[in-house]
């Protein structure tokens, strides 16, 4: 998913399917993991999907990616002037953690990561608009992706070259496109969940223009 100079932790995968520039939604094969569903939901899968243990040890994590991350309010809104302060310093960390328990991590993004949000609010369905363009269930990607606390999900691409934009609502209603100069929120200890799974291949299917 862009992570080629990053770290990550099991079951994470590098390159996922995206949205192109020029208004294709492309589909590249994946490495995936397969998370041990149909069985008891371990402590290490709990930890991988929650992104750690606690605000703290989520936010340690990520930095040990290499993730710029800044806090967040429950609604999602940063703390701090998040374009400035997002770091992997740990000590800067620590101090946001126990300034803010119950905050969420943002994660700043770089240029060669894109991130599809698909919405299920404000009378939004983002999942079912996917569908239409995909003609399959975003679950069934085969990419890591985010389940969100309003029920919606981030899948995490890879820019693979292209110029990216952050996009609301450009593709279909309830469908944006997240890259360098904006941020997402990340499994923080809680809400926000990590998963991975095995799908099927795709041809490429047509898309609105996101340029």
């Amino acid at each position: 998913m862009g992570y080629q100079n990053e770290k990550t932790p099991a079951g994470e995968t590098t390159g996922v399917n995206g949205v192109s520039d020029g208004g294709d939604l492309n589909h590249r094969q994946h490495t995936t993991v397969n998370c041990g569903e149909g069985k008891a939901q371990s402590a290490a899968e709990r930890l991988f999907e929650n992104g750690g243990e606690n605000l703290l040890d989520a936010g340690l994590r990520a930095a040990d990616r290499g993730w710029k991350i800044f806090p967040c309010k429950s609604d999602k809104t940063p703390l701090v002037q998040w374009s400035q302060a997002a770091t992997t310093d740990p000590v800067t960390i620590a101090v946001w953690a126990k300034r803010w328990p119950g905050a969420l991590w943002g994660r700043a993004l770089p240029q060669d990561v894109v991130v599809v949000d698909l919405d299920m609010k404000h009378g939004k369905n983002g999942i079912r608009e996917f569908e239409k363009l995909q003609s399959c269930n975003p679950e069934q990607f085969d990419a890591p992706r985010v389940a969100t606390a309003t029920g919606g999900l981030h899948i995490y691409t890879d820019a693979a070259g292209c110029d990216f934009k952050n996009t609301t609502d450009k593709i279909a209603p309830g469908v944006d496109t997240k890259t360098g100069g904006g941020y997402v929120i990340i499994p923080s200890g809680k809400t926000f969940r990590l998963s991975v799974a095995d799908g099927p291949r795709y041809s490429q299917a047509r898309g609105a223009s996101v340029d």
